[in-house]
């Protein structure tokens, strides 16, 4: 948990939204939930949920795989994306859960860039990973 949350502190300074790629977005990011399928090419553990659902005002909140997440992600023209510091509960969380919480963290807090194949399928590309998250529209 304290070392989600160094992490995320740590990361803060290095997320920004500087790409430059001609998105195929269609559909709405906003309102909708989330739920990621795969981390930069891993696949989500079994018995985990990790989600997103991002507002009009930017809050972004969600599950992380064991704990409740909120911060403030930044969308500017078709396709760029940032993420600010995360806010991560206190909920217990260790070995292989509590390493994919920290691989989606940090590709989080690396966001660059988005990109929907339709309304239902999300992909966020992170600065310095080859494979996006990929996340389907999910039921409230």
């Amino acid at each position: 948990m304290r070392s989600a949350l160094i992490l995320a502190a740590a990361l803060t300074a290095t997320a920004c939204t500087t790409a430059d790629f001609a998105g195929h977005s269609k559909g709405n990011i906003h309102g909708q939930k989330w739920t990621a399928e795969s981390i930069n090419g891993r696949s989500v553990l079994d018995n985990t949920e990790i989600t997103m659902t991002i507002a009009e005002d930017g809050k972004m909140r969600g599950t992380a795989g064991c704990q409740s997440y909120v911060a403030k992600a930044f969308l500017e023209g078709s396709d760029e994306i940032g993420v600010g510091a995360l806010a991560i509960s206190k909920q217990g969380c260790h070995g292989a859960k509590l390493d994919q919480q920290m691989r989606f963290v940090r590709a989080m807090m690396l966001a660059e860039r988005y990109e929907m194949n339709g309304a239902n399928t999300l992909y966020v590309y992170s600065e310095g990973e080859g494979k996006p998250l990929t996340f389907k529209a999910s039921k409230r």
